[in-house]
């Protein structure tokens, strides 16, 4: 199979959509980061500055944008309940983190929280 495919893959299923549209939301806010790091970094969380040399935020643009990757590959590899279990605890600290700076950027967070909570643990 191709590695981009995602026949035989769940896309049209309820959590497949979720991880569609979380993953775009992580690569979209990553890509910015890695291409312009002085630039996009100070604006990647709303409401939060965040300061770091170009290099660190290189590496921060890298990481979320594997945190998006993985969210694909569930779709593709039709795991979103596994993907959604485990990623439930890496999501529950990063609004942790953010809740330090900003409440409101935090509650942006949440829905997807709750997602992952939904799909992992909730629904059959």
């Amino acid at each position: 199979t191709k590695p981009l495919a995602v026949r035989g893959g769940s896309i049209d299923t309820p959590e497949g959509k979720f991880l569609a549209f979380s993953c775009a939301v992580a690569c979209a806010s990553s890509i910015p980061v890695i291409i312009a790091p002085e630039t996009m970094l100070p604006k990647m969380i709303p409401n939060v500055v965040l300061e770091a040399n170009n290099n660190v935020a290189m590496l921060y643009g890298a990481t979320g944008l594997a945190w998006g990757v993985a969210k694909f590959n569930a779709i593709r590899t039709s795991t979103e309940k596994q993907f959604s279990q485990t990623n439930l605890i890496p999501m529950l600290v990063l609004i942790g983190i953010v809740a330090k700076n900003s409440l409101v950027s935090a509650a942006l967070y949440i829905p997807l929280a709750i997602g992952y909570l939904y799909f992992g643990y909730i629904k059959e």
